[in-house]
């Protein structure tokens, strides 16, 4: 053995010396960087790299555990907050909401007594009445729900889009009727009960959707609107006498009898007045309802019974009037702008199309003088409006009206269409009816409860 052999001898005897003009590059290791990056595969370091891992494996294990617990905190706060905020948010918002008194000496207002109605500043609240029928406001008391325009999305929509709009408006049914589950008694839809109604196919199609708006929605009274059988122009006989069959209609008219309370119920895609065959037949179920209110005539059965739905209240007093559309107006200048879920700006100043946003001026004249009605509610805008018709347009003689003639537009009730929806609460009896407004969570309010909690786990320390 040499003398540099016997100086190195970890030196493989057989390995050729390295060449005198050959340097060797020295890499610097950096603490970022793993020193087996820059050995090669004949450098014998397992057992060195073995014991650095073992060396680690408990500040590894450490370091696991930590943050498996914190994610596991996390966790349960975030279901914490969803729980909140899609369940027990809705019923504590909603709490408060009961349905009104038809009691005018609750209201504060002088004006109430001599004027037979009252409403609130913000509309949120009112009352009309028969000023000569004071000792008897609660004969046949009987409660209501009104709400408008859900839209049930169809089968080929987005899942998750679907889920959230469609979950919270069941959550916000079921709250309202259980908060006043003692007095409730019935509910009823203005129309719009999907949002492509009109496309779904015959068959195993359209009952899937049917089934499923009586699980999100049920016993509840629904009127046809443009989204279910689509506008006048486009709409045929078959698909109103589909959805009519589905939904426990009689015809584009009748007088529905609930919980012994007459309601005229009108399919406003019939009152076009276009002059087409369903319009024409509108007419005629219209002149057969005031004949058989008003006038005791119209002694065919089979003619009644197409219009007559329920057990008919026979006391001599003016029907509530719901239908889809509301009755002619130019546009929604003419409405307040005090309430949180009247129309925007832009919505306030369109001008409404005959037949399309409004039934036809000479429609709702004839509506008004067959009918007779004592209070109107409709849906269609997805904004909230009360206005004033003149009393005198029902008519004068046995079944004028003492107290002023309201029409109640009822916002939408899904946040796919507005941000904050709304309901009505109402009272009814045979000498006066009185309404109260309630608000479901605001979608905003979810979302920022959402953000809110997300900003805390992500920057605060558990």
């Amino acid at each position: 053995m040499s003398e540099r052999d016997a100086k190195n001898p970890d030196l493989n005897v057989h390995q050729k010396p390295i060449h005198p003009k050959v340097t060797i590059m020295h890499v610097k290791k950096t603490s970022s960087l793993p020193s087996t990056l820059f050995l090669r595969k004949h450098d014998i370091i397992q057992p060195n790299f073995l014991k650095s891992i073992q060396r680690n494996v408990p500040k590894i294990f450490k370091l696991f555990k930590f943050n498996l617990k914190t994610m596991f905190k996390k966790l349960v706060i975030l279901s914490l907050v969803s729980l909140y905020c899609h369940f027990l948010h809705f019923f504590i918002i909603q709490f408060k909401c009961e349905f009104p008194d038809l009691n005018p000496y609750t209201k504060n207002d002088d004006s109430t007594i001599s004027d037979a109605f009252y409403v609130s500043k913000d509309e949120s609240e009112g009352l009309v009445y028969n000023p000569d029928e004071l000792q008897n406001l609660n004969q046949n008391l009987q409660h209501f729900m009104l709400f408008s325009d859900p839209h049930l999305l169809g089968p080929n929509v987005n899942f998750f889009d679907k889920l959230w709009h469609e979950h919270h408006m069941k959550i916000s049914y079921e709250s309202a009727r259980w908060n006043q589950r003692k007095l409730f008694h019935q509910v009823m839809i203005l129309g719009d009960i999907f949002d492509w109604g009109m496309f779904l196919k015959h068959g195993q199609e359209f009952d899937d959707q049917v089934n499923h708006f009586h699980e999100i929605f049920p016993n509840a009274h629904a009127l046809l609107g443009n989204h279910d059988v689509a506008f006048p122009v486009h709409t045929n006989t078959y698909r109103i006498s589909r959805m009519n069959a589905a939904m426990g209609r009689r015809s584009l008219a009748e007088v529905l009898t609930v919980s012994n309370q007459n309601f005229v119920v009108l399919n406003s895609v019939g009152a076009s007045g276009d002059g087409s065959d369903i319009s024409k037949e509108f007419d005629r179920k219209l002149d057969s309802i005031g004949r058989i209110l008003f006038e005791n005539g119209l002694k065919s059965e089979k003619v009644r019974a197409s219009i007559i739905n329920g057990t008919l209240n026979q006391t001599p007093n003016n029907p509530i009037l719901v239908q889809h559309f509301p009755l002619w107006r130019h546009d929604d200048s003419i409405c307040s702008t005090k309430p949180p879920d009247t129309a925007n700006a832009h919505d306030r100043f369109y001008v409404n199309k005959p037949a399309r946003e409004a039934v036809p001026p000479a429609i709702s004249k004839n509506i008004l003088e067959k009918i007779k009605p004592r209070i109107i509610f409709s849906g269609h805008t997805h904004n909230w409006c009360l206005r004033e018709f003149d009393r005198s347009s029902v008519g004068a003689g046995k079944m004028e009206l003492k107290h002023p003639l309201f029409e109640l537009s009822v916002p939408s009730f899904s946040w796919r269409n507005r941000n904050n929806p709304s309901y009505l609460m109402v009272s009814v009896s045979d000498h006066g009816v009185g309404w109260k407004k309630c608000f479901v969570p605001k979608q905003s309010t979810i979302v920022g409860i959402y953000v809110v909690t997300l900003l805390i786990l992500f920057f605060v320390k558990l």
